[in-house]
């Protein structure tokens, strides 16, 4: 949703200035794209007030995040359900009727694996050195294929994994590389 509104607020020379905020959460195929677009992505920590704020510090039109909270920021400064329903039929009605589903396929979303590890202090293992060694090695092996995010739950003891790349396969073998070195540390 955001990708296709932001590449149509932009033909439409209403993305000024040309960037998108959104969260560290979002798709990497969606960075991808707009890049391509000529578009810039400004990515915050989770959550719709992160987003609001920094559109509001960067003059930013449009922002959001995975979850459907999309900001309008010429009519609201928080995500609004209807307002997105509203933009996205606008949308599809500016060309020619198409279905939403066709227009969403311009945005091509990478494979994602997201591993949650139980642990007591998430922080901890987050900044270990062993974790972060086979971060950055797996940061190295995708290049610009894919990314490696690994943060703490900023609502429950867990260390989230997310893996993203051109195929499922590639993020299931460095989830699982990473998912074993943060278990190893644990339980050391």
């Amino acid at each position: 949703m955001i990708g296709l509104a932001a590449l149509h607020m932009a033909d439409a020379g209403t993305l000024a200035p040309p960037l998108v905020v959104t969260t560290i959460m979002s798709n990497y195929g969606l960075r991808t794209r707009l890049a391509e677009a000529g578009i810039e992505v400004i990515q915050t920590p989770v959550g719709d007030r992160h987003v609001s704020n920094a559109i509001r510090e960067t003059s930013a039109r449009l922002g959001g995040e995975p979850s459907g909270h999309i900001v309008f920021a010429e009519h609201s400064p928080t995500g609004d359900g209807i307002l997105t329903a509203v933009k996205l039929l606008e949308i599809a009605h500016q060309h020619a009727g198409a279905n939403l589903g066709t227009l969403a396929r311009s945005i091509p979303l990478f494979p994602q694996v997201l591993r949650n590890v139980a642990c007591a202090s998430p922080e901890n293992l987050a900044s270990d050195d062993r974790v972060l060694d086979c971060v950055r090695a797996a940061e190295a092996a995708l290049g610009e294929a894919g990314r490696v995010l690994v943060r703490p739950s900023g609502t429950q003891p867990l260390l989230r994994i997310l893996v993203e790349a051109r195929d499922e396969s590639t993020c299931a073998r460095i989830a699982d590389e990473i998912e074993d070195a943060v278990t190893e540390v644990a339980t050391a």
